[in-house]
């Protein structure tokens, strides 16, 4: 299992990453930011 954490400026992008990940088995996403700062 590999975690998965998601880090982006920008919301659409952090989206469709989490969207792709969430449909691979063996990656869970611990978290995702949507916040460059």
């Amino acid at each position: 299992m590999i975690n998965v954490l998601i880090v982006d400026d920008d919301a659409m992008v952090a989206e469709l990453n989490r969207l792709y990940v969430a449909r691979i088995s063996g990656f869970p996403l611990l978290r995702h930011r949507i916040d460059a700062e």
